[in-house]
């Protein structure tokens, strides 16, 4: 099992440059479908859904809730712990893979040509970013996000409140 480095995401981290290229990709593919279908609306999340097959492996992972925490499977076949970038912040959570291609022998074939992975996940309740953990094993990125505890974010809103009111 290898460990797998989770980076807290904010402004200027590699990681988050990687996730709003990655988005800014998604947003101008998805743009063009729009214009192709004459630029009529209804199909917004059908023209993001193409355009994030239309650039990445898109995989199908098992994203898991508990009273306390979330918990995520997600087959990344054909990549190393060093090929991924994991980003977190308090309310979504993103997987980026990259990975040379191996150079196939005549004859050879393979499903897993394409190296290029994206994934964003929005959560329903805020994490705990400084205790995600993430493993890489047999293909299989495993993540565990404790969640915020339910008296801290209940501080955190009255704070914000607090903040408000006396700006």
């Amino acid at each position: 099992m290898s460990k797998q480095q989770v980076v807290k995401v904010n402004g200027g981290t590699g990681v988050l440059l990687e996730i709003e290229d990655a988005l800014k990709k998604i947003r101008d593919r998805a743009y063009s479908l729009f214009e192709a279908r004459g630029c009529e609306p209804g199909c917004s999340l059908t023209d993001w859904f193409q355009a994030e097959r239309d650039l990445f492996d898109v995989t199908t992972g098992e994203l898991a809730e508990t009273e306390t925490s979330f918990e995520l499977k997600l087959p990344v076949p054909g990549f190393a712990a060093d090929q991924l970038s994991v980003g977190v912040d308090q309310n979504w959570f993103a997987v980026r893979g990259k990975a040379e291609q191996r150079r196939k022998k005549p004859g050879e074939y393979s499903e897993f040509e394409r190296k290029d992975l994206f994934h964003r996940f929005e959560l329903a309740s805020p994490i705990d970013t400084c205790r995600v953990k993430a493993d890489l094993e047999d293909g299989i990125l495993r993540v565990r996000m404790p969640k915020v505890a339910a008296k801290a974010v209940a501080s955190e809103q009255v704070h914000a409140k607090a903040s408000a009111h006396a700006a």
